[in-house]
């Protein structure tokens, strides 16, 4: 009854925001579909009614909102790059519901396929996603800009008040950071997509003054984009904490070569942020700058030495333990891989499956570090079909990036697909940079739909940026 009500609310509140504003509507939903602050799955459980979740509920509201606005894949398909992209996109889902969850289970001796179907349809929704966002970016991305910086602000206000007053107003879980310690990681129950709004409030701020960029709603984005970095430092998470600082100096970089920005400068005028950062959740909670301090420590003796400061190995980084027995599995069933199973987790506190206990103790090893998963679980024919479709995104990205270098002055006039096509070239430079053990974490469901949007942005960006390049110089001749 609860799943029903909730259901028919979200309905109502879709079709008046479809008539009302339909831009408006489908990047409110797509925003929606990845939960942010984390209230469906926190508080609603994965399921609303029956086996329906939120996802299904705000995939079939952007679906209507496309068919409303005049859908064309026809349209979509100009961009020749585009359509070659799909086409290898194809292959892989082909690939993915074919070979890795119906063949390779066979041969295990571990096929359910409805189940199989069942919890990988986000794969399908996350195509869904990628030809409805390319049609919208092209319509234009202000309003995924101003939809997603109200929901990042409140979402990220709610999350500090709930900090600082304990009273709860957004989903808070708390995880012990190390066994004995009482030290207790601070963890929003999702970032849905807001988490963007700190590497866009980077770059804006970081042109800002040197070249009069001129950001809308600059003040608010300043805002989300510090609130942001402070929820992220309290998760004490040393990935994140990674992440940051790679964010931080391939953001500086990146300005430095295509505008000239000197990069001693950029770091330079990351002092008071971050002092304002490091302020606020002082006030807020002040033990976690010794903790995010720590943490830091932690990170640095990790790169250098292979062990945190107390003198343990990571196994992630060093590939050892379960890791070892994946490269064996991995060597073992090479062409085609592991394929799919579902894995467990009930009471006992570590992952089961139906193939037995060995098999769930290494896809679960492999999972915590993708790259290994990538083999592991898709095989050769999988890991090559997934690295391709990474490449073609990555050459769409360098592409992009030469049409800014080119014309640099040009689209500072809009700063918000600056900004934006900032960001996809960042994400891309990070994922073939210190995030290269993520490869394949896109490719999970949970995940899919967010890279299938990143994706969408690539294309659109470098396909507006070459219209506009076309358009400039028609007008000088």
């Amino acid at each position: 009854m609860k799943g029903l009500i909730i259901i028919s609310f979200v309905l109502i509140v879709g079709t008046i925001l479809i008539i009302k504003d339909k831009d408006i509507a489908f990047w409110t939903f797509l925003n929606l579909y990845f939960d942010p602050g984390g209230y469906f799955l926190v508080y609603m459980g994965s399921n609303l009614l029956g086996s329906i979740n939120h996802s299904d509920i705000f995939i079939m509201l952007i679906i209507i909102t496309a068919v409303h606005t005049n859908f064309n894949l026809g349209h979509l398909f100009k961009d020749k790059q585009f359509k070659y992209y799909v086409n290898a996109l194809s292959v892989f889902i082909l690939y993915f519901y074919f070979i890795y969850g119906g063949i390779v289970p066979i041969l295990h001796d571990d096929l359910n396929y409805p189940q199989f179907l069942l919890k990988t349809r986000n794969m399908i929704w996350g195509i869904v996603i990628l030809f409805t966002s390319y049609h919208f970016a092209l319509r234009g991305l202000y309003k995924f800009y101003k939809t997603t910086l109200i929901i990042g602000v409140i979402c990220l206000s709610l999350y500090w008040i709930t900090l600082a007053t304990g009273f709860e107003l957004i989903p808070v879980i708390n995880i012990e950071r190390y066994r004995g310690t009482g030290i207790t990681r601070l963890v929003m129950g999702g970032y849905g997509y807001f988490s963007i709004l700190f590497p866009l409030a980077l770059f804006s701020y970081l042109l800002s003054r040197k070249l009069r960029f001129r950001m809308i709603h600059r003040k608010w984005l300043y805002y989300a984009g510090i609130a942001m970095l402070m929820t992220l430092l309290v998760t004490l998470t040393r990935r994140v904490f990674l992440d940051i600082f790679f964010t931080l100096i391939i953001a500086s970089l990146l300005l430095r070569y295509l505008y000239k920005l000197k990069f001693l400068t950029g770091m330079y005028k990351y002092i008071i942020p971050l002092f304002l950062v490091f302020f606020s959740i002082q006030f807020v909670l002040p033990r976690y700058t010794g903790f995010i301090r720590n943490i830091g420590l932690d990170v640095y003796s990790l790169i250098t030495t292979q062990k945190d400061t107390r003198g343990v190995q990571d196994y992630r980084l060093s590939g050892i333990n379960e890791l070892e027995l994946v490269r064996k599995e991995i060597f073992d069933n090479l062409i085609l891989g592991t394929g799919y199973s579902r894995l467990y987790w009930g009471d006992t506190g570590y992952a089961t499956s139906s193939r037995g206990d060995k098999y769930a103790l290494l896809a679960d090893a492999a999972s915590e570090v993708p790259i290994y998963y990538l083999f592991f679980g898709f095989g050769l024919i999988g890991a090559i079909l997934i690295l391709w479709i990474y490449y073609l995104v990555t050459k769409k990205s360098h592409e992009l990036l030469k049409l800014i270098k080119t014309n640099r002055m040009l689209y500072l006039n809009d700063p918000v697909h600056l900004i934006f096509a900032l960001y996809t070239i960042l994400w891309i430079i990070g994922k073939v940079t210190h995030e290269a053990y993520t490869l394949s974490r896109d490719f999970r469901p949970s995940s899919f739909g967010g890279f299938m949007l990143l994706c969408a942005l690539v294309f659109v960006l470098a396909y507006k940026f070459k219209l506009a390049e076309q358009t400039s110089k028609s007008i000088n001749l």
